[in-house]
């Protein structure tokens, strides 16, 4: 009787150790997997803090258009002038 505990017990071992090399395969996928997933995490963290120092210049830019104004009726007015002197040019030729 005690050898045909021993036996039985024997086979359940090894038909147990077949699911706990499956469970211990998936254990190593999900542990690769997860560390993929860290290591993303850390690049995404530092794009993140990329685009937050570069959009808090976004509010200092607010009043920009009124000091472009000046530079911008100025060009305008060359532009103005060029095209008088290109007509007069025209003319000439």
């Amino acid at each position: 009787m005690r050898t045909a505990i021993v036996v039985v017990w024997a086979f359940g071992l090894a038909a147990a150790l077949v699911p706990t090399l499956v469970i211990l395969k998936q254990s190593f996928l999900l542990i690769g997997t997860l560390q993929d997933i860290l290591r993303l995490a850390r690049i995404t963290a530092g794009a993140a803090r990329g685009i937050a120092a570069n959009t808090l210049a976004v509010s200092s830019l607010a009043d920009i258009g009124e000091r472009l104004r000046p530079v911008d009726q100025a060009l305008g007015e060359v532009a103005s002038a060029l095209a008088a002197l290109a007509s007069r040019l025209e003319g000439t030729a």
